[in-house]
């Protein structure tokens, strides 16, 4: 998670619980995804590059950027997910954190921020749900586990 971000939060007196992961759990996550998207990740130069030729599918949500949604957008695919469904948030290639939903639901307006977030994959294992998330409202997304 970004400094700036933390910084909000403690200002704010909030405290939003989340685990940056290791390299170690980092490259798990990633191989994780390659694996269920049948794609080779292996450089950020490319990551997301290679994600969006692969989430054909896609949606417009203007709100995402406000407060409630994240929780628009999991109602939108209808995903019925418990509220401590663990969710991986991978900004880059380098910097993956893993909350639970219900905290990215609650502090959603403290972990996206559009006018400096230019995209991000939300990653749910359970699920296998991927969709990345755009600062111009665009998500591109692909449920491996229905194919």
């Amino acid at each position: 998670m970004e400094e700036f971000k933390v910084d909000i939060w403690r200002k704010d007196n909030i405290n939003v619980r989340y685990k940056s992961l290791n390299q170690v759990e980092k490259q798990k996550i990633i191989d994780d995804i390659a694996g269920k998207l049948k794609i080779r990740l292996s450089s950020d130069s490319i990551l997301f590059t290679k994600l969006l030729k692969t989430l054909i599918d896609q949606i417009i949500l203007l709100n995402i950027n406000e407060p409630d949604g994240l929780e628009c957008l999991v109602s939108k695919f209808n995903l019925n997910l418990s509220e401590d469904a663990v969710v991986n948030v991978i900004w880059d290639y380098d910097s993956i954190d893993c909350l639970e939903l219900d905290t990215l639901n609650k502090y959603w307006e403290y972990i996206w921020y559009g006018t400096s977030d230019e995209m991000c994959l939300l990653y749910i294992p359970e699920t296998s749900f991927f969709v990345v998330i755009t600062d111009y409202g665009t998500m591109y997304y692909r449920d491996s586990g229905k194919e």
